[in-house]
């Protein structure tokens, strides 16, 4: 059940939000509508906004390009303010997770195109780091204890993993039959530091997932060829998609911390990409239909499935309240972010 004093918070900041809103940037349902309520924004003069991921006090992060076609990133606190920002001497700077306590990690590129994690701390200050002997460091996703993992691609070639602790120990590691090849992949931190990604090996692609002391478990949908995890919460649940043997199309899963699949798709999908999953265990994500017409949707821990009420909504994150963020396109090129705020003031306890 969620808590009265966070609902409030949430509701209240959500109407001063959409008050100050022009019309045409927010539904016209309001809470007391027990509808979905959606909130479009923008960073200042930008084409394009990405948001990555949104957490309980829906602070989002994300990117922008600007009219100049360069990259920044961003953090938009709950009452609209947006915060640009970039590491010193960087550029094309991609935030990807933001945790409970507001501080970022992600990627930002250098005067050379060398790619470096960063993190950014609550106040704002950055810190850029890289793996050992990396040549390519992306950072991908951070807990509420500022743990952060990531993956590298190594300066002699091959992709390997890291977790990178509070005080910035960064430990590599590798997948048991890992063949180090292809692009840094996703990867997920949980609360207790579990962590979740893919890998390759002579016989495809791999979900894992990685235990605080090290020990591995590869995991695959029955009759899967490749499986892309994409996201873990705190119980260790997992979402992600795979690709069934001999078929084109990506189909949901999501497999419980006993090593249980579930599959999924959402009606008329031929595609479906699940992103994030909350601590309950509603999972947002997308999925293109016969016309490959884009729709974002949400799945209910009980199964139900819910497409989004938005036109060619593409969601981020979730968090553990159920919002979530994404981006949608508004004109063929004006892409604006997105929050969908449910009515979740009719869940508390009495």
């Amino acid at each position: 059940m969620f808590n009265t004093p966070i609902c409030r918070y949430l509701l209240a900041a959500t109407c001063v939000v959409a008050i100050m809103l022009p019309a045409a940037a927010a539904s016209a349902q309001g809470p007391e509508d027990k509808e979905p309520f959606y909130i479009s924004f923008q960073a200042k003069g930008a084409p394009y906004t990405q948001p990555a991921s949104i957490n309980d006090f829906m602070t989002v992060t994300g990117s922008y390009i600007d009219a100049n076609r360069q990259g920044h990133g961003f953090v938009r606190k709950v009452f609209g303010r947006l915060i640009a920002f970039d590491p010193p001497g960087g550029s094309g700077t991609q935030p990807l997770s933001i945790n409970w306590a507001g501080a970022v990690t992600g990627i930002y590129f250098d005067a050379s195109g060398k790619a470096h994690g960063f993190v950014r701390d609550p106040r704002g200050e950055i810190t850029s780091f890289d793996a050992p002997d990396s040549s390519y460091t992306s950072a991908q996703s951070i807990n509420g204890a500022g743990a952060i993992a990531g993956a590298y691609v190594a300066n002699g070639g091959g992709t390997h993993f890291f977790v990178r602790s509070p005080n910035g120990e960064i430990t590599e590691f590798d997948p048991p039959d890992d063949l180090f090849s292809g692009a840094p992949s996703a990867v997920s931190i949980n609360e207790v530091g579990s962590i979740t990604g893919l890998f390759t090996s002579a016989t495809g692609i791999h979900g894992f997932v990685r235990d605080p002391q090290g020990a591995f478990v590869v995991f695959d949908p029955s009759n899967s060829d490749t499986t892309t995890p994409r996201s873990i919460n705190a119980a260790g649940f997992i979402t992600g998609y795979y690709q069934k043997n001999g078929s084109s199309g990506f189909h949901g899963f999501v497999r419980s911390p006993q090593g249980e699949f579930t599959t999924f798709d959402p009606p008329g999908s031929v595609q479906t990409v699940p992103v994030s999953i909350n601590a309950a265990g509603s999972i947002t994500g997308f999925y293109n239909d016969a016309s490959y017409q884009i729709h974002g949707f949400i799945r209910n821990p009980h199964g139900q499935i819910t497409p989004l009420e938005l036109p060619g909504a593409t969601p981020a994150g979730i968090n553990d309240l159920g919002v979530i963020t994404g981006f949608y396109y508004k004109e063929t090129n004006l892409a604006l972010g997105f929050l969908r705020v449910p009515p979740i003031c009719d869940q508390q306890d009495h």
